[in-house]
């Protein structure tokens, strides 16, 4: 079987899907309507690294953001930005040497002259060869909890801590519901917004929760999920779903708010609709080492940690060295 690589702007929405769908493992980041998100938001452009057989048959890919640098003349290609999962999407029938032929193709954007540098997520595990080319390898994890068994059994996994919050919740009349205005999810931006102050971090865009919004959520592939006390927004995360997962991008609560437990009601709230809607898993997203108070609230849901590798690359960049050439060579002509 002869197998060709190429590099496209545009990819079909109906083959795109194909191959997600036939994906041994897949992550709901690599949706295109997430793509047009952040196409929509930021000055990025997705590029397609594709493998297919001489008939047209697509075997795998790889998307990653080109993201444009030092007056538009430079770039970053990241697979994905915003921290979330990439790796090499393998349809029916990939193997190694396809993977292999995916990651040559990335290697040789890495090394053009106009590239600063790259990122590469591997959730799937299968971009390992390209470790020994990375300038920094980053151990991340996420925990995972597995939905397909009933919801009594999910539940009793729970710990009773969470048992015991869900119940104060429900006393303190905590109602959840999805996002329907841009109005409500303004509110939720406010809310992931003050986390952000609190650690010093940069701000989100409040246009790219709203493109989200307009984007993502028709298509059925993100939601805005909020609680309500007396009517007012006092927590929220927005969910993204595709390849069989549901994942909790980000989860914000007003600090004022959190005896009230509505975090709690909202992730128990996602996990049985995703149960209901037959997801596989729901993912609680990535967690930094440090975090620890964090990393026990998500054990304390009956999920499992699970590993995964962050790859980072110095690019080919040429541009420096030629004027560094040139000023010695002018400071040379100079002393002469």
């Amino acid at each position: 079987m002869v197998i060709q690589t190429r590099i496209c702007r545009n990819f079909g929405d109906r083959d795109w899907n194909l191959l997600l769908e036939g994906a041994l493992v897949g992550s709901p980041f690599q949706s295109q309507t997430w793509f047009k998100s952040l196409e929509k938001t930021f000055d990025y452009q997705c590029l397609y690294i594709v493998a297919s057989t001489s008939g047209g048959k697509i075997m795998a890919a790889l998307p990653l953001m080109e993201i444009r640098q030092r007056w538009g003349i430079c770039r970053y290609y990241s697979g994905l930005p915003m921290g979330v999962y990439g790796s090499v999407i393998e349809g029916m029938g990939c193997n190694g040497e396809i993977i292999q032929a995916i990651l040559s193709r990335f290697l040789e954007l890495v090394n053009s002259c106009v590239c600063v540098g790259a990122s590469l997520v591997d959730y799937a595990g299968n971009c390992s060869t390209i470790s020994s080319y990375a300038s920094k390898t980053f151990n991340r994890f996420t925990h995972i909890l597995n939905l397909e068994r009933p919801m009594s059994e999910i539940y009793d996994g729970y710990d009773y801590s969470i048992k015991k919050n869900l119940k104060k919740a429900a006393r303190e009349k905590i109602k959840i519901k999805d996002a329907e205005t841009i109005g409500e999810v303004d509110a939720y931006y406010d809310m992931a917004n003050e986390i952000v102050l609190k650690y010093k971090r940069a701000p989100y865009s409040r246009e790219f929760f709203q493109n989200i919004f307009k984007i993502m959520v028709p298509a059925g592939e993100a939601k805005f999920t909020l609680a309500f006390r007396e009517g007012q927004p006092i927590a929220g995360s927005i969910q993204v779903a595709r390849c069989g997962c549901v994942y909790n991008w980000l989860t914000a609560s007003k600090r004022q708010m959190l005896e009230y437990r509505a975090v709690e009601a909202v992730d128990d709230a996602i996990i049985r609709w995703a149960v209901e809607q037959r997801f596989r898993v729901y993912d609680f997203g990535a967690s930094p080492p440090e975090a620890t108070g964090l990393i026990k609230f998500k054990e304390k849901w009956g999920c499992q940690k699970r590993e995964y590798k962050q790859y980072e690359f110095v690019g080919g960049y040429k541009i420096p060295a030629i004027i560094k050439r040139f000023k010695a060579a002018l400071s040379f002509s100079k002393n002469e």
